[in-house]
């Protein structure tokens, strides 16, 4: 019983901790750009202007999509999110070596607190997809479920970066890695095309958790429904595994991470 107490007691720690770093990191993040805190939502709406420009002039890539901007840009803000907080994750612990070094702190607040930094970033986002999705006739009770399937994504996200921040102060290439690894999945992850019912790519796709995440919330907002109840299934069993997973290997090197620094 006291062991629990403890336990519960070191997380509303962490999470204080974290809540207060990720304001003040969202704050001065976009505080020091011109743009302000439009530039977030200016990324993502370039690639899709120019991936809709494309597509309807020149035709480069085919999909029989119903109301394409929208599942384009649904594909767009998910991807530009993972790739973003996983990429930006990689160099957290060097980025605050000092406070590291001279201030005995949880070192899961900086990974969580970096992870809630881009999710109140993505508001923005959200934003754009209920304007998007109100001018195009899209679902309602999609957007309502959103946050849902967004909170899910970002469960694996942090997963996925507290399995890759304890490497990067090992290894050496990891940056370059993955940024191989992100190409990869923005070639084979159906951002801008539609899958085939049968290929290989899609078998990849359905062992995909940023696909999984990608195409329940398309499903959600195009039709207001879930129209293959597995994706929805193996989302939620992603959203579960791979932070527990990434904890774990977490928990396992993060004795090391101070003095590997």
């Amino acid at each position: 019983m006291a062991t629990a107490a403890t336990h519960l007691a070191h997380l509303k720690q962490v999470m204080r901790i974290s809540v207060v770093l990720s304001i003040a990191n969202f704050k001065t993040t976009y505080a020091r750009s011109w743009l302000g805190y439009f530039w977030y939502i200016l990324n993502p709406l370039i690639l899709f202007s120019v991936l809709l420009f494309l597509k309807h002039k020149g035709d480069v890539f085919t999909t029989d999509v119903s109301n394409y901007p929208l599942y384009l840009l649904v594909g767009i803000v998910f991807f530009q999110y993972f790739i973003k907080t996983t990429t930006a994750g990689l160099t957290t612990f060097q980025r605050n070596r000092n406070i590291i070094k001279n201030i005995k702190l949880p070192l899961e607040v900086f990974i969580i607190s970096h992870c809630l930094t881009f999710a109140y970033a993505h508001a923005f986002d959200f934003l754009l997809i209920c304007i998007v999705t109100i001018l195009l006739g899209g679902s309602i009770i999609g957007l309502l479920t959103y946050p849902f399937i967004f909170i899910l994504l970002a469960l694996s996200t942090l997963g996925i970066t507290m399995l890759l921040a304890p490497l990067a102060t090992t290894v050496s290439d990891i940056t370059s890695i993955w940024s191989f690894v992100g190409t990869f999945l923005l070639l084979v992850t159906p951002i801008f095309y539609a899958l085939d019912t049968a290929s290989l790519v899609r078998a990849f796709n359905m062992v995909n958790p940023l696909f999984l995440y990608i195409e329940l919330a398309r499903e959600m907002l195009l039709y207001g429904t879930v129209q293959h109840p597995s994706i929805l299934i193996f989302a939620l069993c992603c959203s579960i595994i791979i932070p527990a997973l990434g904890l774990s290997v977490f928990n396992a090197r993060k004795k090391r991470i101070a003095e590997l620094l």
